[in-house]
């Protein structure tokens, strides 16, 4: 059987206030892993999870260790000021709460009250947060959710960071309950491809899920990949070309790392199948089973 939820490691370096959400709303967190002493692992100790700290000049090294040794599904940076390395972002799900509008005051310097000072300075009156992928730049991965705030009132920074921060922690849960709904999702897809004695079953446990985050107002190209995915799968062919083409404008910014196929503008089905049936044999970062190749053909 699939596990019954992905793996979490929470990355931290400060106060812990976004992993401080994510405890309340039940969201299971397997460690807690700082690059300094903060007060994040302490509020992690309280609630029994297992808590690291690893050294600034040998960070990505000692996090590939933790995350193999406790099998790690998906990594929270929350508050991580440290820049890891290429080799962990091609090969865990990370993602990144970033306290500004992406790609507006992004890179390297821009965090934590730099960025709500250099939004005052602009004259902004709107800001907000960014949900988004971790891949080997800074803050340049692909963006996964933003939530933006009226910030015409605030005179000053700290008074803008309260109000995004507010945003963060709404965003941020929502986000990765996403996430492991999603990792479910590909789990029992997988296993219907694994265990084909149970094909149907580990479909139908696919499709609940799938309709559930859907219901919820699920529609990011992502999700909408997976769910098409598990609906041809089951055979049920019009209910899922009809999703695809009802959110075809979003694939046209897709790239490989979502892998497999939406195969042509004709919607080839048997070409659809034959591509996700190659996909459980991809690295996770390839992530979902359904993906943009080429509209125009491949």
């Amino acid at each position: 059987m699939p596990k019954v939820a992905p793996k979490i490691a929470v990355l931290v370096s400060g106060s812990g206030s976004n992993m401080t959400r994510l405890i309340e709303e039940n969201i299971a967190i397997d460690c807690v892993i700082a690059d300094r002493q903060c007060k994040a692992t302490s509020i992690a100790k309280q609630h029994n999870i297992a808590t690291y700290q690893v050294k600034r000049n040998q960070c990505s090294a000692e996090l590939q260790k933790i995350f193999a040794e406790r099998n790690i599904d998906l990594v929270v940076m929350a508050g991580f000021l440290s820049i890891i390395d290429k080799s962990l972002t091609d090969s865990y799900t990370i993602i990144n709460i970033h306290p500004s509008l992406l790609p507006n005051y992004a890179g390297k310097g821009m965090y934590g009250i730099n960025v709500h000072k250099a939004v005052l300075a602009s004259g902004d009156t709107i800001s907000g947060c960014t949900v988004h992928y971790v891949d080997a730049g800074v803050d340049t991965g692909d963006i996964i959710a933003q939530s933006e705030v009226d910030i015409s009132g605030a005179k000053t920074a700290d008074e803008i960071a309260k109000l995004v921060l507010q945003k963060e922690w709404e965003l941020l849960p929502k986000m990765v309950k996403n996430l492991c709904d999603f990792e479910k999702i590909i789990q029992y897809h997988q296993k219907a491809f694994t265990d084909t004695q149970h094909y149907e079953i580990y479909l139908k446990k696919a499709q609940s899920i799938c309709k559930r985050v859907y219901e919820n107002g699920e529609r990011s190209p992502l999700f909408i990949s997976n769910y098409a995915t598990v609906l041809l799968d089951m055979q049920q062919n019009d209910e899922a070309l009809t999703l695809l083409k009802l959110y075809q404008p979003m694939f046209r910014e897709y790239s490989e790392n979502y892998a497999i196929a939406i195969a042509k503008s004709a919607y080839d089905i048997d070409l659809i199948r034959k591509y996700n049936k190659l996909a459980v044999t991809l690295p996770k970062k390839k992530g979902a089973m359904v993906a943009w190749i080429d509209w125009l053909g491949l």
